[in-house]
């Protein structure tokens, strides 16, 4: 599910982001399963909702710096819109599997230090 508003932008740690190329909210069940002693197959759910975020930016040289850094950190705060709520939801995240690359021609501009592009995946725990 896309959920991306521009009267809600994003905020990771209270900074304000730019919007995504890309941007994916799913949500996940925890739940283990055994067989008991008698036979029977038993289910435990742990856990309903456990968010994940995958997202595309492309940036600055300044942002994938700043993403980096969060890609580093052991716990992030993170708002986003939430159509369930509707309006901000918090959570306590992770920024995991992130990868970027240059895109192609953008170091050419004097000024800049190149464009990029940057997947991640913002994992609640």
């Amino acid at each position: 599910m896309s959920t991306i508003r521009n009267d809600y932008p994003t905020k990771i740690n209270n900074v304000i982001l730019f919007a995504p190329k890309k941007w994916n909210i799913s949500q996940e069940v925890i739940e283990t399963e055994f067989t008991t002693e008698a036979g029977t197959d038993q289910t435990i759910v742990s856990r309903y909702g456990k968010t994940t975020i995958s997202a595309e930016y492309q940036c600055s040289s300044f942002w994938l710096a700043k993403f980096e850094t969060w890609s580093k950190t052991n716990t992030l705060t993170v708002k986003y819109y939430d159509p369930l709520v509707p309006g901000y939801a918090e959570k306590s995240m992770r920024l995991r599997n992130f990868n970027y690359s240059l895109i192609e021609g953008s170091d050419t501009v004097n000024t800049s230090m190149g464009l990029y592009k940057v997947n991640f995946d913002l994992i609640e725990f």
